[in-house]
């Protein structure tokens, strides 16, 4: 899994293009486990909080997980996040640079599915709840650099 992270974080911060279904479209790879780990620290926060307070702060603070959940995943998508099977890797079809992930106009998002070959996923394009496996591997993607 490590060889996975170090090749997704050369991608991290570009302005990609990715072909899925003979169509090009943005992609905006991301860091996940960082993602889960900075939603984790502000969850933290939360302790102590009245239902009320945690509201209030919750209405100022969220987190990019928090927004990848609500625009890009249906249910069963984020059990399978939750569980380990899935981890999302990018997001697609956004026009400008990413700030935040709520984005109502999107084209997808992709993961890589953990549950059968952790050391060689496939890639999974998920898309208003529908799955489809896209390439063997990460690395058989057609990404290129936008100019």
């Amino acid at each position: 899994m490590e060889h996975i992270s170090k090749m997704l974080q050369s991608f991290e911060g570009k302005n990609l293009n990715v072909v899925i279904n003979d169509d090009e479209t943005s992609l905006h790879i991301f860091n996940w486990p960082e993602f889960v780990e900075k939603h984790d620290e502000l969850i933290g926060q939360l302790k102590g909080m009245s239902e009320e307070q945690m509201g209030d702060f919750l209405s100022t603070n969220s987190s990019h997980l928090m927004a990848i959940y609500d625009y890009f995943m249906d249910d069963d998508c984020i059990e399978k996040v939750e569980n380990k099977e899935w981890m999302p890797i990018g997001v697609l079809g956004l026009s400008h640079p990413v700030d935040s992930f709520a984005e109502m106009g999107h084209a997808g998002i992709l993961l890589l599915d953990l549950s059968a070959d952790e050391e060689n996923p496939q890639v999974v394009y998920f898309l208003d709840s529908e799955e489809q496996v896209i390439a063997d591997s990460f690395g058989n993607l057609k990404i290129t650099e936008q100019n």
